[in-house]
């Protein structure tokens, strides 16, 4: 029980990410009234009444409150009239760009919140991650954890064993699919009681995308990475003299490397390493206002989180991490979007309150993929500079092997939500196929065993322009300052064109402020590719 309560944490952290700059919760929250001006501090104060609740939880201080708050939250997100009285707001356009835009950001956190909050939409939801975060697997007749027979599929190297690994993983799907199926479609229901054709494409209208952008970019880095992943998937069947490649023979190809080099990141040097990277590039955590805390010693699975209580004056840290470059590389992407908040330099306290979760996604990514090179390796873990590029080759091929897995997925979800009535499991195998140049396994449901699906519904696309905002930006700034790794100008860099306008500013605009071009895909497949 107590790890489905860990998952319904990092669920509500999601929920609620870009956390929160906000005083002690006001008196007067009036839920069930008509959309005011006040209504942005009511969020705001809520909001960061549930970070504290969620750290109180996490580091065990004090008693446990997190659910009344989460229910009154719920219950002030689920008011049809205050989310009516916005969207009148926005249908009679304002003169004025800074309420344009606040109300733009507020409207896509109700609508969320709107549609989560529906109680049929709640139930399934609700279920569907209590089963799956108490479900035990069967693998060569023992009962073991997902997470153990995830590390068969990546590391056994008995073929055999990591089909059977990917089999059992995927098999979960055959218990859920109905689940899967009727969540997407009452998404879909509650979607449309709002005006809209499915709920997908207005989780892309509430993140200021549109479904010609979508499509677009997943066609770009579908087609950019085609000539790249036939030649790893060829290079996979000369090595192993055979005609045929599966699923499963992919994540063994790039993982090899890995216990090489997990071996110089043990779990009580995680964070002193991510602190000596970050005063590389001008940031001294010790004088921020970022208070960590390490619970690694809980049983529990591994996480980091940011909670963010008052930006840019408050911002915690909790991570339970085990040892490995993953684990650490997760850290540092959860501190540097802590970083991120404590220097917002904005007066007014909305911008400073409600971000943009993709701005948000990507000020983290930046610095995860800081973290992940070469150069980071070898100065501040002391990776020798050999195993350092072999580990960098090994890497490009696995964030390849994920993006193609991540557009699979991603267009499967878009169409899925299309059109939920049809025939889901040929659909999804029918994209594998096409984007993996793979066998398909039409006995397996892998689909309704990805959790995305359930706890951050239409997220990953959030997560993929984070990827391509970060290649942008890592890329310009290679092409003015050279090296980014233990260069101040780093620093001064984030701050003077990302940090500190807060939300005031879309993210689209901010890219385009700081790289001097519009976001592009060219970036990220020019990395992936090695071009």
């Amino acid at each position: 029980m107590r790890t489905f309560l860990y998952i319904s944490i990092v669920v509500l952290v999601v929920l609620i990410s870009g956390l929160i700059s906000c005083d002690e919760p006001t008196n007067k929250t009036n839920s069930k009234s008509e959309f005011s001006e006040l209504l942005p501090d009511q969020i705001a104060s809520l909001e960061n009444r549930l970070a504290v609740e969620a750290f109180k939880f996490l580091s065990n201080e004090g008693p446990d409150s997190l659910n009344y708050y989460r229910s009154l939250y719920n219950y002030m997100m689920s008011d049809r009239q205050i989310f009516n009285g916005l969207r009148e707001k926005l249908r009679v356009a304002s003169d004025n760009s800074e309420t344009r835009r606040k109300q733009e950001l507020l409207f896509g956190r109700l609508l969320k919140g709107l549609i989560e909050s529906d109680k049929k939409v709640e139930s399934v939801r609700d279920s569907l991650v209590l089963f799956m975060s108490n479900e035990k697997l069967k693998f060569e007749g023992e009962t073991v954890s997902a997470q153990e027979v995830a590390s068969r599929l990546f590391y056994d190297r008995d073929r055999t064993q990591r089909e059977l690994a990917y089999r059992s993983l995927s098999a979960r799907g055959d218990s859920t699919a109905d689940s899967f199926s009727r969540l997407f479609r009452l998404r879909n229901q509650a979607a449309k009681r709002l005006g809209y054709n499915d709920f997908f494409t207005m989780s892309l209208n509430a993140n200021q995308y549109s479904v010609d952008e979508f499509q677009t970019i997943i066609d770009e880095l579908v087609a950019g990475t085609l000539e790249e992943w036939v030649s790893f998937t060829d290079g996979i069947r000369r090595s192993n003299a055979t005609a045929d490649i599966e699923i499963w023979d992919i994540p063994f190809e790039y993982s090899k490397i890995m216990p090489s080099i997990d071996q110089f990141f043990p779990a009580d040097s995680q964070f002193d390493y991510v602190q000596k990277g970050f005063i590389g590039i001008g940031f001294d955590l010790q004088a921020l206002p970022i208070y960590v805390v390490d619970q690694s010693d809980i049983s529990a699975p591994s996480f980091s989180a940011t909670l963010g209580a008052s930006a840019p004056f408050d911002q915690r840290v909790i991570f339970m991490s085990g040892s490995g470059l993953k684990a650490l590389t997760n850290l540092a992407g959860q501190i540097g979007e802590a970083v991120h908040a404590t220097h917002i330099n904005q007066k007014d306290r909305f911008f400073r309150s409600i971000r943009e979760d993709v701005w948000t996604r990507s000020m983290e990514q930046l610095i995860v993929d800081l973290t992940d090179s070469p150069e980071w390796l070898t100065l501040y873990a002391e990776v020798p500079e050999e195993r350092a590029k072999e580990y960098a080759k090994a890497s490009r091929l696995r964030e390849l092997s994920d993006l193609r897995l991540t557009l699979v997925r991603l267009q499967f979800e878009y169409e899925a939500y299309q059109n939920p009535n049809r025939d889901l499991n040929k659909l999804y195998w029918d994209l594998f196929e096409d984007y993996m140049l793979l066998p398909r396994h039409d006995e397996l449901s892998p689909w309704a065993a990805t959790a995305e699906y359930v706890t951050t519904p239409a997220e990953s696309y959030t997560h993929l322009v984070a990827k391509i905002v970060s290649a942008q930006t890592i890329e310009y700034l290679r092409s003015v300052q050279g090296s980014l790794i233990d260069n101040h100008e780093t620093r001064a860099f984030l701050i003077q064109n990302y940090y500190r306008f807060g939300s005031r500013f879309s993210w689209a605009d901010l890219v385009e402020r700081g790289t001097g071009e519009e976001l592009s895909a060219d970036h990220l497949i020019a990395r992936l590719t090695n071009k």
